[in-house]
């Protein structure tokens, strides 16, 4: 027996009157209501109900009951809408660790954006080319470059790519071409 279920029950079962009307309301059986409220008063230790064949009488515990299950079901259920409104919108405070050259160039409309779609999440970004401990430091989300360090992390590839080394053509006017890697050693890179 599911609890929440049978304080619901035991309520129609007191607004309504009878065991079939209230049963009806929930779409039970009549047979599963009457179990349901003499679980409960087993649990309780107090007769909730007077059963006769014709009609059923509403004892003193069973009306304190009943005012106690109404404000635990307002309560459950104001709750339960609360909680399911605030899975429809994301809400909170986001911490998110980029590279310093991406958060620097990209980030800045990107979370924006972000910000204005969903107006109650807050977010702190923290640039680093270091890879960061997720748990440790407090981070929700992460971008880092090349292969990940925590095998235990989460971690899904967003893009393919390369380094390359470029220069101006003025820069190269000045300096001359570098041939091999080791050439960059007499360059400001």
């Amino acid at each position: 027996m599911d609890r929440i279920e049978a304080m619901r029950l035991f309520t129609r079962l007191v607004e309504r009157g009878s065991f079939s009307a209230a049963a009806k309301d929930l779409k039970v059986k009549q047979s599963t209501a009457s179990k349901w409220v003499a679980e409960l008063e087993e649990q309780l230790g107090v007769s909730l109900v007077e059963r006769t064949t014709r009609a059923i009488r509403i004892t003193d515990a069973g009306r304190r009951f009943h005012a106690g299950c109404q404000a635990v079901l307002g309560t459950f259920d104001e709750l339960s809408a609360e909680l399911r409104d605030q899975s429809l919108e994301p809400s909170g405070h986001l911490r998110v660790s980029l590279p310093v050259t991406f958060g620097t160039w990209f980030a800045a409309p990107l979370v924006a954006d972000y910000l204005t779609c969903f107006p109650k999440v807050s977010i702190e970004i923290l640039l680093s080319d270091r890879y960061v401990n997720l748990v440790e430091e407090g981070i929700d989300l992460a971008l880092r470059v090349g292969v990940p360090v925590d095998t235990s992390a989460r971690g899904r590839r967003l893009l393919d790519g390369g380094r390359r080394l470029v220069a101006s053509p003025d820069y190269l006017k000045r300096h001359a071409k570098p041939k091999v890697p080791e050439d960059l050693a007499q360059h400001t890179c």
